[in-house]
């Protein structure tokens, strides 16, 4: 297969916005004809789906997985492709879980399901970080009986979640008993976590066998709540490294990851919040700070001697943060930033896919 004639499968449990722009990162390459397969329910309304990058678009029942394996396999086979990439933590974990079944395909560095398993579970990650000797905030299982042994203010965190949902911050025993007490919050399913205070730092990486082969180093600058940042900076930390290193060596990791941290000052720590083996939403920021991900990715699974690649130092927003630092600072006379450092340089030059995300909410509204 020449470079220009690669073609790629890449799947998803459910369409969100990385999808969609792990899409517009590879379509980068003129050479690359992506292939979407989402599982679950159908949308007709999906913006990845409209996306110029996307050569086609298709829909997968969701059944056992072993069923679903077998679709996207048959799948693969009726479209030529020999190279799959999953996008988000589900994919990630069912592809290694049948890594035997897909040995007749080009797939990226995964990790093992054991290991694929216990990260992307806080509880579990908590408890093999404290194992290590690494810093992670105090945890416990969300119940009644371990509330004594919590500090308030504290975080109820369910074991499995992105982008921040679902997070409560507890100031007061009431507050934490009318929840206990909710009975559409399964206890089993949380935990209560210490809230750190401090400096949220990422890290986006791909590592084989413990060793970091390419990453990018972010602190947001615009975020609400528990969600992921809307503005961020790309910079160095050397220091923040040797530590992120360690983390990766011990758990021998492979594949891709986005890391979550927050830095104290007091006791001069990095902790760990979570580990994210998944496509993320700020995945253009890296793109736009040098390192194509979906793409190395890719390079990855075709067996490509791909080289370290580095990355520069600057700013990016996500779509309506763009726009409203962009004209904050043009009334108040400050720093305009340039909005070729943001996802609308992205989206102008893909127009269709945010009509469609327009046009869903405003279905999404009448129907309710």
């Amino acid at each position: 297969m020449t470079l220009s004639t690669m073609n790629i499968l890449i799947v998803e449990g459910e369409e969100g916005p990385p999808l969609l722009d792990t899409v517009r990162c590879m379509g980068q390459e003129e050479y690359v004809n992506v292939y979407v397969a989402c599982i679950g329910q159908r949308k007709w309304l999906a913006p990845v789906r409209y996306s110029k990058y996307t050569k086609a678009y298709f829909h997968l029942e969701n059944d056992t997985d072993d069923s679903n394996v077998k679709n996207i396999i048959d799948l693969a086979k009726r479209l030529n492709v020999k190279t799959i990439l999953p996008a988000k933590e589900g994919t990630f974990l069912l592809f290694s879980k049948y890594l035997d079944l897909l040995e007749d395909f080009n797939l990226p560095p995964i990790s093992d399901f054991k290991t694929l398993t216990t990260v992307t579970d806080k509880w579990l990650l908590n408890n093999w970080l404290k194992d290590n000797g690494l810093p992670t905030p105090k945890s416990r299982q969300a119940s009644n009986s371990n509330l004594g042994q919590i500090d308030y203010p504290f975080l109820l965190k369910p074991k499995h979640g992105i982008g921040g949902n679902d997070i409560s911050l507890i100031q007061t025993r009431d507050s934490i008993r009318a929840k206990l007490d909710d009975d559409s919050i399964l206890m089993d399913k949380y935990i209560f976590q210490d809230l750190i205070v401090g400096e949220d730092i990422d890290i986006s990486l791909v590592a084989i066998n413990g060793k970091i082969h390419s990453y990018t180093i972010q602190q947001g600058l615009i975020r609400k709540d528990f969600s992921f940042a809307t503005g961020i900076i790309f910079f160095k930390d050397p220091k923040f490294m040797e530590h992120v290193e360690v983390i990766i060596d011990k758990l021998n990791w492979t594949g891709i990851t986005h890391l979550d941290f927050i830095y104290n000052k007091e006791d001069d720590l990095y902790y760990l919040l979570d580990f994210n083996p998944r496509f993320w939403s700020t995945i253009l920021g890296s793109l736009n700070a040098g390192i194509n991900f979906p793409l190395l990715m890719v390079e990855l699974a075709n067996g490509q001697n791909v080289e370290k690649r580095d990355y520069k130092e600057c700013e990016y927003y996500l779509n309506r943060s763009a726009i409203s630092n962009f004209l904050k600072n043009l009334f108040r006379k400050g720093k305009i930033i340039s909005l070729k450092n943001s996802s609308l340089n992205y989206a102008m030059s893909d127009p269709l896919p945010e009509f469609i995300k327009g046009l869903s909410m405003i279905v999404s509204k009448l129907r309710r």
